[in-house]
């Protein structure tokens, strides 16, 4: 059984698609993460993964892209079984 969880992050700076796919890009190759929705119009990232990843991951992550800033959005997170 693996247990995913979901954490919705604040990410500011994005104003198109080319912004999306290069923030979808840095955090969806950090290891741990299962998937990365990003929603520009919302200015927010659903991060799906596997085990807890501290956010200053992610900001690392992003840290050659100065332009997108990620903050936490929400606290509790969401937890799916899979089978």
């Amino acid at each position: 059984m693996i247990i995913t969880m979901i954490h919705t992050y604040k990410i500011s700076g994005m104003t198109g698609d080319v912004c999306r796919q290069k923030v979808q890009n840095a955090l969806q190759n950090i290891e741990g993460v299962e998937s990365v929705k990003v929603d520009v119009k919302r200015g927010e990232a659903d991060i799906a993964m596997n085990v807890n990843i501290d956010s200053r991951v992610f900001k690392d992550a992003l840290k050659p892209f100065p332009e997108y800033q990620l903050s936490e959005k929400e606290v509790a997170s969401k937890n799916y079984l899979d089978e």
